[in-house]
């Protein structure tokens, strides 16, 4: 399910790179590293079979090395959280240029990257919508269920 929801997140934004950037980008870094990552996760769990449910975390050494990790999961967070906006802002901007949507205050927020825009009145909506969400499920576990059935649905969606 991550595998999935990490390649979505990755492909969210692909308008402001080009196709090169992205191939070199997957193929010298995120391939490997995802294949690094899962293959140390499954070698874990056939170790130590009792940590199936949470491999990541229960595989991490106690001490330094947890920090570590969480300021790098951290990290990833706010990246794929920014994915998401700029997607979001993307997708709102065509929107708008099609006449779907009736006219947005847009602020460029760079003079010479074309794609790189902020709209206030969605920043807000998407505040609301994380706090609707994390108030309605109370639960990790179930949102989370939540995001992998919509990213599934969403790519299966688009793919027919």
């Amino acid at each position: 399910m991550l595998c999935i929801t990490g390649a979505e997140a990755m492909y969210a934004d692909l308008g402001h790179f080009n196709a090169r950037a992205v191939v070199l980008s997957f193929c010298g870094c995120v391939y490997p590293c995802l294949i690094v990552t899962y293959m140390g996760q499954a070698s874990y769990v056939l170790a130590h079979p009792e940590s199936y449910t949470n491999p990541f975390w229960i595989s991490v050494p106690a001490g330094g090395a947890f920090w570590v990790m969480l300021v790098i999961a951290t990290a990833a967070s706010v990246v794929a959280s920014q994915a998401l906006i700029s997607g979001v802002f993307s997708i709102l901007r065509q929107a708008m240029a099609l006449g779907v949507l009736p006219r947005l205050k847009i602020t460029h927020t760079d003079e010479v990257a074309e794609g790189q825009i902020y709209i206030g009145q969605v920043n807000y909506m998407l505040l609301a919508g994380c706090i609707a969400m994390v108030a309605g499920f109370q639960d990790t576990t179930a949102m989370g269920h939540a995001y992998g059935v919509a990213v599934i649905t969403v790519m299966f969606i688009t793919t027919v």
